[in-house]
């Protein structure tokens, strides 16, 4: 249980915790610079996120390679099969 006022205060920020009660080692305050700009780099380069719409049109072209795909080896298999009856039967 936290009490508002000793264990946490809340700022214009949102809750910060003004006691650390974690048995790991409290970061120093470059560790949490640091931390924070890797943070922000990788918010940076994450790739947007797609709409319901971009979605499934991604996921319909997916499906739609890989249909292609298994039909190409399908009849790479029938003409295989084909040429092997015909090496049989002569």
């Amino acid at each position: 249980m936290l009490t508002l006022g000793e264990d946490y205060d809340l700022v214009e920020r949102g809750p910060h915790i003004a006691v650390w009660k974690l048995d790991a080692p409290q970061p120093t305050e470059a560790e949490l610079e640091a931390a924070w700009v890797v943070y922000q780099e990788d918010e940076a380069n994450k790739p947007p996120e797609l709409t319901d719409v971009e979605q499934l049109q991604r996921e319909n072209a997916l499906l739609k390679a890989q249909l292609a795909a298994q039909s190409e080896r399908s009849d790479f298999i029938e003409d295989v099969i084909s040429e092997l009856a015909t090496q049989l039967y002569k």
